[in-house]
């Protein structure tokens, strides 16, 4: 299977997922809601999405970061999103997610934020 995403949990147990292709396509949509629902699901998992490198976000990948923290909030999980471009932060903006979804600049700003 060719994926698009990959993922690592990190010493802090963060679920840390990232682009390395720069691509947030169909694909990597599907895989990251397979990745996220296996680390939360029962889980008080942290998940960081990590859209470093990635140029827009579709339509898709927008609708399943609000499916993955519905799923986060449902089973106490955080989930925190790395968007470093800022059109991309303009994304979320403009179609009002910035208020359900704790989006940061930055890996370390993300990961300081996480709690406890």
């Amino acid at each position: 299977m060719f994926t698009r995403i990959a993922a690592a949990a990190n010493p802090n147990g963060v679920l840390h997922i990232t682009f390395p292709q720069g691509r947030a396509d169909g694909v990597a949509v599907r895989e990251l809601y397979e990745a996220s629902i296996d680390a939360i699901d029962g889980h008080d998992a942290r998940l960081l999405v990590d859209f470093t490198g990635v140029d827009t976000l579709n339509s898709g990948m927008l609708g399943m970061l609000v499916t993955v923290r519905k799923k986060t909030l449902q089973s106490g999980a955080q989930l925190h999103v790395v968007l470093p471009q800022p059109m991309l932060m303009r994304q979320l903006v403009l179609t009002n997610l910035h208020h359900i979804i704790a989006a940061f600049a930055d890996r370390e700003h993300a990961l300081d934020a996480f709690k406890a």
